[in-house]
């Protein structure tokens, strides 16, 4: 039971001080890839280090689900007898129900984001089909008639991507091409996905703080890789002049991403530092580097608190002093 413990306290506590790694992260012009994976790769973690400290508190013998069962029909029992069901199988019981629970909440929000990107998608086709002009191609776009330079992709198994004539007669022709690749990265990258399982994370667990910071933290890096993107391809004037003249359209759905909505002063900081991580591509060695260190940080700082316990203890243990 005390590594159980020690690998739940673990966890809680990578979620807790998560969000000032990821802040370090994003003033530290890491490349949106490594920012990326290693937000994945701490959630991962997280979950695999609750999950194990499940499995021992719940599971002593490893057994499988009949154990489970086992396990619930003694606490019952003891219940019923007036008794108090012992600490490890309770604490076990009710971490099990907070772990259905919440994957229950989180699997019902994913669920209505695809089904409302589906909806999306098709009022979007509905309503400007016959308004709009078409440029089709792997990632189909919508031109509008508007005199503003806007432009915002929606993603999900039928992407599509919408922009105005304003883009065209306002910005210069590699702007627009910029503005274009932005969006295309953004539905490359299935940015729209992991924007909506952050947003889904807070609303399952916002008293962790790295829960409620997810929003925020993946719709900003999700911007900056698809700047990247852009960059590589256009160059970083290109990008930074889009950013400076397109308008931010008060009106675009909650499950869209839009060129110039979110942390433009940010993205253009990463832009005007020449030669930094987000204008080069990423090493993979870098990648699998940070996802490593994010995925066992719980499982260290379980580690640590474990034996650090044990330390504690060890002087008070008849024969170990």
């Amino acid at each position: 039971m005390t590594i159980a413990l020690a690998l739940l306290v673990g966890a809680l506590l990578a979620g807790w001080v998560a969000p000032a790694l990821l802040s370090v992260l994003l003033r530290a012009r890491v490349h949106p890839q490594v920012s990326l994976t290693t937000w994945l790769t701490l959630v991962t973690g997280i979950v695999l280090a609750s999950s194990i400290a499940l499995i021992i508190a719940l599971l002593p013998g490893h057994g499988p689900a009949p154990q489970v069962i086992m396990v619930l029909h003694s606490c019952l029992t003891a219940i019923r007898h007036g008794g108090v069901p012992g600490a490890e199988h309770l604490a076990g019981v009710l971490w099990l129900a907070l772990v259905v629970f919440g994957a229950a909440r989180l699997a019902v929000r994913l669920l209505r984001y695809r089904r409302h990107q589906g909806q999306l998608y098709v009022r979007h086709r509905g309503a400007l089909d016959w308004l709009a002009k078409h440029d089709d191609g792997p990632i189909p776009t919508l031109w509008l008639p508007h005199e503003q330079p806007m432009a915002y992709s929606i993603g999900g198994p039928e992407a599509l991507i919408i922009a105005t004539d304003g883009l065209v007669e306002r910005l210069p022709y590699d702007s627009v091409q910029a503005v274009l690749e932005h969006e295309r990265a953004h539905v490359r990258g299935h940015h729209h996905l992991l924007v909506a399982v952050a947003r889904a994370l807070a609303a399952t667990l916002p008293w962790l703080p790295l829960a409620r910071c997810s929003p925020e933290f993946v719709g900003a890096v999700a911007e900056l890789a698809a700047d990247s993107s852009a960059a590589r391809m256009h160059g970083t004037r290109a990008v930074r002049t889009a950013l400076l003249s397109m308008t931010t359209p008060h009106d675009t759905p909650p499950a869209a991403l839009a060129m110039a909505h979110t942390c433009v002063d940010l993205r253009l900081a990463h832009l005007d530092e020449a030669g930094t991580a987000s204008g080069r591509d990423v090493k993979q060695f870098h990648v699998a580097l940070s996802g490593l260190c994010a995925v066992t940080l719980p499982f260290a700082l379980g580690t640590a608190l474990f034996v650090t316990a044990a330390l504690a203890v060890c002087p008070f243990i008849p024969g170990m002093s």
